[in-house]
């Protein structure tokens, strides 16, 4: 039975077929704990299945990045970024569309004056405040 498993896991072949891993990982726990230890291939079958999680991680903030349209929205250009960046290198490394999140991000980077905005308002309101207190209310005392 074990030698069984054996060969289901050494046809494993990358691209990985969902499906055909999955199989061999229930004909594994299908085996019997003693038979299980007579399996001498499990490390491939864990490889096959990380490669199957990364890439649909990676699958997953793609979509996300498909999902941006125009108008843009900056949540979800930030939350695509998140995603992104929780992904391990190796999962960031499948993910495709990471020039076009960039470009949305550009597209925030140039047109964000909020700060720049608020910044102005306080320092105008300062400066005004400034010379209206320290020069005109000094000349009407006199």
């Amino acid at each position: 039975a074990a030698a069984a498993v054996d060969a289901m896991i050494d046809a494993l072949t990358t691209p990985y077929d969902s499906e055909a891993v999955q199989a061999a990982r229930d004909a594994y726990h299908n085996l019997t704990e003693t038979q299980q230890d007579l399996v001498t291939n499990e490390q491939t079958l864990l490889d096959a299945e990380q490669a199957l999680a990364d890439i649909d991680a990676a699958a997953a903030v793609d979509a996300m990045i498909d999902a941006l349209t125009t108008p843009y929205d900056s949540e979800a250009v930030q939350a695509a970024r998140e995603a992104y960046e929780n992904l391990s290198e190796a999962q960031q490394a499948l993910v495709t569309g990471l020039s076009t999140l960039v470009t949305y991000e550009q597209q925030f980077a140039s047109t964000d004056y909020t700060g720049l905005v608020f910044f102005m308002i306080i320092f105008i309101g300062a400066i005004s405040a400034v010379i209206y207190f320290g020069y005109y209310k000094r000349d009407n005392k006199n």
